[in-house]
């Protein structure tokens, strides 16, 4: 729900179509995979991605990620598309969360693993770079279910209990089913 919300952004339609896709393919996704965006969805916000150059996609699948702001050269074409806009706090966003689902949702899951590595290694923040190395890494690791679990104990402290939920989430996932798990680290 949190996520049909968010990428929606409010807008009760979106969140209709959001929703009823999931339901009528009977998934959940999990926090690494991108909601389905359906065609009337996509007819509806993509006409601004149609105008941007291939090689400004990398850059704005980072920001989707949940990474960094593209290069100034990248935003300024973003900008100037209606793609993207610049905060009152000076960050870029997307126009429109569902223009940034779209993104995520079109980039190959390889593109969208290194992604998350990418962001991973740019940041120092714990929480941060174990939920990133996590939905960079889909298999296994009980080192990185045990930084997924030390994370969800931080961002609960933080006063971020859905944070805590998701991570906590993750390292189940991560977690090996037997302790003797080749440890073949992502």
């Amino acid at each position: 729900m949190a996520r049909i919300t968010a990428a929606s952004g409010g807008n009760p339609l979106f969140a209709l179509e959001l929703g009823r896709a999931l339901v009528r393919d009977d998934v959940t996704p999990r926090p690494d995979e991108p909601l389905r965006v359906t065609r009337r969805l996509r007819d509806l916000v993509s006409d601004r991605l149609a105008g941007l150059a291939p090689a400004l996609r990398p850059g704005l699948l980072m920001l989707a990620a949940g990474g960094p702001a593209p290069t100034e050269t990248e935003a300024s074409a973003a900008l100037a598309e209606g793609v993207l806009v610049l905060g009152a706090d000076g960050r870029y966003r997307f126009s429109h969360p569902m223009l940034s689902e779209i993104v995520y949702a079109d980039a190959t899951p390889h593109q969208r693993l290194a992604a998350h590595l990418r962001i991973a290694d740019l940041t120092d923040d714990p929480v941060r770079h174990a939920r990133h190395r996590a939905l960079a890494c889909s298999r296994p690791d009980a080192e990185l279910a045990a930084a997924l679990d030390r994370a969800a104990d931080a961002a609960r402290r933080r006063g971020a209990p859905g944070t805590a939920a998701e991570l906590s989430r993750l390292a189940a996932d991560r977690t090996p089913a037997d302790p003797r798990w080749p440890r073949d680290a992502c």
